[in-house]
């Protein structure tokens, strides 16, 4: 009888609880959707109670089913009703805490208000909750309960787990995710957002609800609104709530404000997953990352495409940071990702923009705070002794209930122990000019005018108070406002004599006010708001300061720009591409500012270069000269430098006759002002020689390569890099004239030097291996040549990219190879397979494409299709006729690296 009631009480607590603690989990539901904000402490619970619900539910079914022992029942029963009381306790706090459909706002925010008070409280239930839990677990493992898990029973004594949905993490749908395959490159879930999770943020929960019942049955969702109304912070805390409901998906934040710091995004994310080729600046990086995370295989992910405020960024065709071709770039809107598995957020201001990105679905509009919001948001910010009701809901109606406005009031009453009255009688006192002034620069239409002003007002208080009393965090504060804000790196800011604790005291001071960010990593960049950025520019204008830091930044960046043979360092080029890019834009006037520009663009032309953007190279390099040439002597080093840079592009791009005439001018130029034997001088000499070459001008060839090679001997030495250099065009140029046992005889020392110089595994080396193999075939030693180009080409496989320029060279002469071999249909796939190449990197009219088309016409008139073979003949005649290229078969296009 005793065991009977002993079963009877151990049953009726277990109900007593079960029935107390789902009341708790409705009153966390309710809570979670009727008030501002709440404890921390209720998420924890709220994870918590359904596991403790679920077990005390496998415990009454098996105490109903005689399974439980006298020993654990006696542990049971005090943990049991230990839990129930501590539930009954939580059910009337919230119950308290709770608004009523009848409360005033004031009301609601009380009552939220009363439950953090409270918060202590609920931590002490929690605490209580969490060791009786621990109890039940070691109880049911030490005790005979595990029995009836143990053993085979029928279907009706099956132990029934009881699933809750989290009242707390409603907001984000979970789906089961795919294997991912071995194949791919990375299988760990990446999470690439560069915002820390706001602890304080005030969930927007009717605009979070919107977004997940959405994308749960679409792949895109576009939130629009005006800038600094919280449409990346709500983003931000989605990707948070996804992370915790997705842990195997990948998350990733891409900033879409314009096409370069998009692309630089995505070459991160290729980089952190390993894809193929990933630091091959010849590959196509964003078709790369389009590619991989639409393949299913790839798994889940979420990507938020951030301040996707221009319709011209997605979708008109422009030359990229890293693109291979310049006519026929795909629109940014191609890049983006499209997976049954994926998912994307859309922030912009534009709402045409938005539903464009988000396949015509109409954005969910982001407004300004609802007055309780935005109450919570400032309340949080802010201490006790620094609270008035009265007075925040005066200072909210003048910040217009923007987030971004509230965040850096609270900023500055908290740095500088105000009250809200003190700051909102600061902010009112006004000045209708400086209003006017700082309001000017937000040009769009959709924006209120009231608004554009509260924002401005908040943040000239705290500039001017900053300026007072941290003058270096000012000049940080200039320098950035006329950078690239998205992104500087340290070393653009701190100066070279500056110590490290007054570069932090000074950042502090901004990160105080809310005014910059730093990003998270080892590498980590400086970030200003956009609406700060503005305002500074503005308030510049207004003290004359704004040319001043212009000119400076120039000279920061022209600074910090690497030498001139050192563009290997693609971190570096890639970081300060997007401030080159804007501080060209300015309007200088100086004589010296202007010709610190001629030398950015002269940087950046030769980077371009290096990624075979011609055309954008050919443009930087004409308005580098023509600054040169408008401001300096005809023989100054700038100008000659300029000139130099325009002769290597213009071999590049295939213009050999505006090539010539270029590098005669240069070396004309550098005779007269550094010397016959001077290096620079020395290298135009050697350009010219490979231009010659290319135009069948033989003749003039000769005396030119012999005196580059011969100067270079003698000034930097036999074994130089240079001088190899050299020695190649050389023995290219002997090849050309028929000389082919003199070639021959060159040849040992160019490839002994460069496996001394630079290894059997080199770009350099194996090009040389190439051009040592043209030598053999032109020798009629067809097999030789082609088990030399099969090491070249398993070497160029590994090392270069698949379209490379090297790459091409050396399939081209393995068709060769094998046409001389009567391999025809194996050397006309090859052949066609190089044109369809250089057609798209370089168009139909320049010299490869040219060729390529020659050699494809030929192998045609062998197979006997004389139709298909007069067709092509005709478009190479067009082309060739246009561009006004001779119809030798010059030496690079059998050849590569007879550039300096």
């Amino acid at each position: 009888m005793a065991e009977a009631l002993a079963v009877i009480g151990l049953v009726s607590s277990i109900v007593q609880f079960v029935d107390f603690g789902s009341k708790v989990l409705t009153r966390l539901y309710q809570f979670s959707n009727g008030v501002v904000e709440g404890p921390d402490v209720l998420c924890d619970v709220a994870d918590r109670l359904p596991l403790i619900i679920d077990l005390v539910k496998k415990i009454q079914f098996q105490v109903e089913h005689g399974q439980v022992d006298d020993s654990s029942q006696h542990v049971f029963l005090p943990t049991i009703q230990s839990c129930a009381f501590q539930a009954k306790v939580l059910d009337e706090l919230l119950t308290k805490a709770l608004p009523a459909p009848k409360d005033s706002t004031f009301k609601r925010g009380r009552k939220a208000l009363l439950s953090i008070v409270r918060e202590s409280e609920i931590e002490k239930i929690d605490t209580v909750l969490k060791m009786n839990f621990s109890i039940l677990v070691q109880a049911s493992t030490y005790h005979s309960v595990a029995n009836l898990e143990r053993s085979k029973s029928s279907p009706a004594q099956q132990t029934v787990n009881v699933i809750m949905q989290h009242p707390l993490r409603h907001l984000v749908r979970s789906e089961s995710t795919p294997e991912v395959s071995p194949s791919h490159p990375h299988s760990s879930p990446l999470f690439i957002v560069p915002f820390q999770r706001d602890h304080k943020f005030i969930p927007r929960r009717a605009i979070l609800d919107e977004m997940n019942q959405r994308l749960g049955i679409q792949r895109r969702v576009a939130i629009a609104g005006l800038g600094g109304v919280g449409k990346s912070q709500i983003a931000i805390e989605y990707c948070y709530l996804y992370k915790e409901t997705h842990p195997s998906a990948h998350v990733f934040w891409i900033y879409a404000g314009n096409a370069t710091r998009f692309e630089q995004t995505y070459q991160e994310i290729a980089r952190r997953l390993s894809l193929p080729d990933w630091d091959d600046p010849k590959v196509d990086t964003l078709q790369l990352v389009c590619e991989w995370l639409s393949d299913d295989h790839s798994g889940e992910w979420l990507m938020v495409v951030d301040n996707a405020d221009s319709a011209a960024t997605f979708y008109t065709s422009k030359t990229l940071l890293n693109s291979q071709k310049d006519k026929s770039t795909k629109p940014l809107a191609r890049y983006l990702p499209q997976s049954s598995l994926g998912s994307m957020i859309i922030t912009t201001r534009d709402k045409r923009v938005g539903e464009q990105l988000a396949g015509r679905d109409k954005p969910i509009e982001v407004l300004p705070m609802i007055a309780s919001d935005a109450e919570a948001l400032l309340r949080s910010s802010l201490s006790q002794h620094e609270w008035s009701s009265t007075y925040a809901t005066r200072l909210l109606e003048e910040l217009a209930y923007l987030p971004l406005a509230i965040t850096q009031a609270a900023a500055f009453i908290s740095e500088n122990c105000l009250d809200i009255s003190e700051y909102l009688e600061l902010l009112c006192t006004g000045d209708s000019e400086l209003k006017e002034l700082l309001s000017e620069h937000l040009e769009d239409p959709r924006r209120d005018y009231d608004t554009e002003n509260s924002v401005m007002r908040t943040w000239k208080l705290s500039f001017d108070q900053i300026s007072k009393e941290k003058p270096r965090a000012v000049q940080i504060l200039s320098l950035m406002a006329v950078l690239d804000q998205h992104g500087v790196p340290r070393s653009l800011l701190r100066k070279t004599d500056e110590t490290e604790i007054g570069f932090k005291t000074a950042i502090g001071a901004l990160q105080a006010f809310s005014l910059i960010s730093v990003g998270k990593g080892k590498n980590a960049t400086f970030r200003m708001h956009r609406l700060v950025y503005v305002s500074t520019q503005k308030w510049l204008e207004l003290h004359g300061m704004l040319q001043h830091w212009q000119t400076e930044a120039l000279r920061v960046v022209l600074e910090h720009l690497p030498a001139r043979h050192d563009y290997q360092n693609w971190s570096l080029l890639e970081a300060l591409t997007p401030h080159s890019q804007l501080v060209l834009s300015f309007p200088f006037t100086a004589i010296d500012d202007q010709l610190q520009c001629a030398k950015v663009l002269y940087h950046d032309a030769l980077y371009d270069l290096e990624k075979r953007s011609y055309t954008t190279a050919l443009e930087k390099c004409h308005k580098s000269l023509g600054i040169c040439e408008r401001l300096l002597p005809r023989h100054h080093a700038v100008t000659l430098e300029s000139v130099q840079a325009l002769g290597e592009t213009l071999i590049h791009a295939g213009q050999l006759n505006e090539a010539r005439t270029t590098l005669e001018r240069a070396i004309e130029g550098r005779e007269s002002a550094l010397g016959p034997e001077h290096p620079d001088t020395l290298e135009s000499i050697s350009d010219l020689a490979v231009t010659l070459l290319e135009l069948d001008d033989l003749v003039s060839a000769e005396p030119a390569a012999l005196r580059a090679f011969e100067g270079r001997e003698k000034v930097l030495g036999g074994e130089h890099q240079d001088t190899l250099v050299s020695l190649n065009i050389l023995a290219m140029l002997y090849q050309q004239q028929g000389k082919l046992d003199k070639a021959a005889e060159i040849y040992p020392r160019i490839l002994d030097g460069r496996e001394q110089l630079l290894g059997l595994e080199h770009t350099d080396t194996l090009m040389s291996l190439n051009n040592f193999a043209v030598l053999q075939y032109r020798l009629g030693h067809l097999q030789e040549a082609k088990q030399t180009l099969q090491q070249v080409l398993g070497g160029e496989d590994k090392l270069i990219g698949p379209e490379s320029v090297d790459l091409q060279v050396s399939l081209s002469n393995m068709a060769l190879i094998l046409r001389a071999q009567g391999k025809l249909d194996a050397a006309e796939s090859i052949h066609r397979r190089v044109l369809e190449i250089r057609e798209r990197l370089y168009g139909s009219e320049h010299p490869s494409t040219i060729f390529s088309l020659k050699n494809i016409v030929s192998l045609l008139e062998q197979h006997g299709d004389v139709n298909a073979a007069e067709n092509l003949r005709s478009r190479k005649a067009s082309f060739q006729k246009r561009q006004n290229v001779p119809g030798a078969e010059g030496a690079l296009l059998f050849s590569g690296l007879l550039y300096d």
